[in-house]
């Protein structure tokens, strides 16, 4: 998809269709076994989670998936603004890369506030 090109990616989980360290053709195929690097993916991660499991959970339903989606964007939100800006600070550090992690996570909290504006 063009917007996978456009937009960047972080760790394993940061990023629109990236999931376990790529971007699966089917959220069948999402390994859950890869570790996000550090507590910004983590949160990534349980939101790609909670995405598949309502595709799974409510798959003739869109309503319900739009439903649940749009909480787990809400969640991310809050919990992206619950991390300390000095990604020093995490609990789960960034292996590399400090002034990347404090920017993709503005931009993160940026684009799910407006997407959430424009789309929920």
């Amino acid at each position: 998809m063009w917007w996978q090109k456009v937009f960047p990616k972080y760790g394993n989980w940061g990023g629109p269709g990236w999931s376990g360290g790529c971007y699966p053709s089917s959220p069948k195929e999402t390994d859950w076994s890869i570790q996000p690097i550090d507590a910004m993916d983590l949160i990534f991660r349980n939101h790609d989670r909670r995405y598949q499991n309502a595709i799974k959970r409510y798959p003739e339903r869109e309503d319900l998936q739009k439903e649940v989606f749009k909480k787990a964007d809400e969640d991310l939100i809050r919990l992206l603004k619950s991390l300390e800006f000095d990604p020093n600070l995490w609990i789960l550090k960034p292996p590399k890369n400090l002034w990347y992690a404090k920017y993709y996570r503005i931009c993160a909290i940026y684009v799910f506030e407006i997407r959430g504006l424009l789309c929920h």
